[in-house]
């Protein structure tokens, strides 16, 4: 079963399922996540806050799978807490089969700020 097969694939609401989405903790990340998944025959959107059902539902249902270019990275704990357990609430609503978290690959975050 490729992206293509599974992207139709209803959920519980009715709506069409896309295999993942993800949050990206900086814009670069995330931008790499876009284009690996396009490269692998997906068509991926990138958005700069949680889209909207009727976004999903409307001009991007096409999309197999979409991110959420977020400023993770920047926070901290206690600012990573408030900000993103909404956005993951969002995503995990969306139906996709995989929520994914992409963290800086370089790892210089610290215990006080970032990923």
């Amino acid at each position: 079963m490729n992206a293509n097969d599974t992207k139709r694939a209803a959920v519980g609401n009715g709506r069409p399922s896309r295999p993942i989405c993800y949050y990206g903790d900086d814009f670069t990340g995330s931008t790499d996540v876009l284009e690996a998944l396009f490269r692998s025959g997906m068509k991926p959107v990138l958005f700069l806050e949680p889209p909207s059902a009727g976004q999903l539902d409307g001009r991007f249902a096409r999309a197999d799978a979409f991110g959420v270019a977020g400023v993770g990275r920047s926070m901290s704990p206690e600012e990573m807490e408030r900000e993103l357990r909404p956005i993951f609430e969002t995503l995990k609503g969306t139906g996709a089969s995989i929520v994914h978290y992409k963290i800086c690959s370089t790892f210089d975050s610290s215990p006080g700020t970032g990923s």
